[in-house]
Order: C-alpha cells, then structure tokens, then sequence
C-alpha cells in the first residue's frame, strides 16, 4: 500500500463552500498558510474521513483525486 500525505484547505471553495481536500504534490495545492495537514494515509477515503473531523463539508480536489472523488457534507457532531 503507498501513502501519501494530505492536506485540507482553511478556505471553502467559492462555490461549493467545501474544502478541498488535496495530496501533497497537487499542483493546485494552497499556500501553506491556508492548509491544514491531515496527515499520512493509505487512501483518500481514510484522509476524507479525519478531514471531516476538522471541518463538516470537504470534497477531494478535483485535479490530484480526480479519479477518486468524493463530495461529503455533514453536520460535525459536538
């Protein structure tokens, strides 16, 4: 299994106020000061996941997920 980091934007998407979720080497990947890592993971579903955990409406990047997409949207519970 290959691993790679991920990392979830601060600012939602214009848009569709999501956040987008990207891998490292993006090449629409923010500055590092609009970027949250989300850490190391063995595939998009598990990074989605704990990017969830830090905000309620993320959705994979469409250039560096672009085979892999998932849009998720969901009240955090507190």
């Amino acid at each position: 299994m290959s691993y790679a980091m991920y990392f979830v934007s601060d600012k939602p998407d214009r848009m569709t106020r999501l956040h987008q979720l990207h891998k490292n080497d993006c090449s629409r990947l923010p500055s590092p000061e609009q970027l949250t890592c989300v850490g190391y993971y063995g595939s998009h579903n598990e990074a989605i996941s704990n990017a969830k955990e830090i905000y309620a409406n993320v959705e994979g990047c469409s250039y560096c997920l672009s085979h892999q997409v998932e849009s998720v949207s969901r009240v955090k519970e507190i």
